[in-house]
Parts: C-alpha cells; sequence; structure tokens
C-alpha cells in the first residue's frame, strides 16, 4: 500500500478495511498487528499499520498512567534528575515550569 496525495478508490477501500479490521481486532482483545499482517498478506509490519496500532492503543496508556499517578510521577521525578542537570543555570529549569 502507499501513502500518496492521489489514492485510487480501492487503495482507499484497502485503507478503511484495514482500519476496520484493526479496530475490531483490538477491541477482540485479538493482536491488532497480527490481523494487519494477514489482511495485506505481509510478514512484516506497515509502518502504517504501526501508527494505526499505536492509535487504538492510546486510550488504554492514558488510562494506565491516570490510574497509577504515583508510579508516573517516581518515574518522571527520577528522569528530571537525570536531564536537569544538563541545562545551564539560566535556563528555566523544568521541574519550576
Amino acid at each position: 500500500m502507499r501513502l500518496e496525495q492521489s489514492w485510487t478508490d480501492a487503495e482507499a477501500d484497502t485503507l478503511r478495511d484495514l482500519l476496520a479490521g484493526m479496530k475490531r481486532a483490538y477491541m477482540n482483545g485479538e493482536n491488532a498487528m497480527a490481523f494487519a499482517r494477514r489482511f495485506l498478506g505481509r510478514d512484516d509490519n506497515l509502518t502504517l499499520a504501526t501508527l494505526i496500532a499505536y492509535d487504538l492503543q492510546t486510550g488504554s496508556y492514558v488510562r494506565h498512567a491516570q490510574s497509577h499517578t504515583e508510579n508516573w510521577q517516581h518515574w518522571g521525578a527520577q528522569l528530571a534528575e537525570e536531564i536537569v542537570p544538563h541545562f545551564p543555570e539560566s535556563s528555566p529549569s523544568p521541574m519550576n515550569g
């Protein structure tokens, strides 16, 4: 499948069916990427399918982060400890907004 501005109707139909099938697989707890490989007749992961899968999973990531705020705050603080020393004193601190 090519990503071009001027898709044919058949290519647009393929994209629509890929999106719908990946969403259906994801909603049924199945592997959306495996669906995409079968649907497209490929052994590798098409970049477009990977981007679709990320979009489908975004809500899961957000819900997990919101339900585990202490873990994410701890991780953020650890990350800041590694990054902040690389900022000059005159730069605004990422920790202070």
